[in-house]
């Protein structure tokens, strides 16, 4: 089992030096964390961006800590803003709002990406979230 994770792991680091400069999307949870400080460790502070997405579906208490959290790993930490209740497809609140709330959370992060001329976006998924309802 060990022997299993090693190699993930040092396939994920293969592929993160691959990648060069990254913008990790950084909620503070163990996922983006996890993702966060294999990109730094792999590439350094200077090759990636943690991104905090502030939103009204966000507490501030969330926000705050996850700001607090991607400084303690010495990200360079990017705050931005969405506003998911002006999309009246989130508002909705059926099925697909998820669907929209991520691409919603996708382009800002693409816009950001170019912006800042770095070659991709990650995030952190659990295995768990592929058994969900993600339209």
């Amino acid at each position: 089992m060990l022997t299993k994770v090693m190699n993930k792991e040092q396939k994920l680091e293969t592929m993160l030096e691959d990648m060069e400069r990254v913008i990790v999307a950084f909620s503070g949870g163990v996922d983006s964390s996890f993702v966060l400080k294999k990109a730094i460790d792999v590439l350094g502070t200077e090759n990636v961006k943690a991104v905090i997405v502030k939103s009204e579906l966000f507490r501030n208490e969330e926000f705050d800590q996850a700001l607090q959290l991607g400084k303690s790993l010495n990200a360079n930490v990017i705050e931005t803003e969405i506003e998911e209740l002006k999309d009246p497809n989130i508002v909705e609140n059926t099925p697909d709002s998820w669907y929209y709330s991520k691409r919603l959370l996708y382009s800002t992060l693409e816009n950001l990406r170019v912006n800042y001329n770095f070659n991709y976006v990650l995030d952190g998924m659990i295995m768990d979230d592929l058994e969900d309802f993600r339209p």
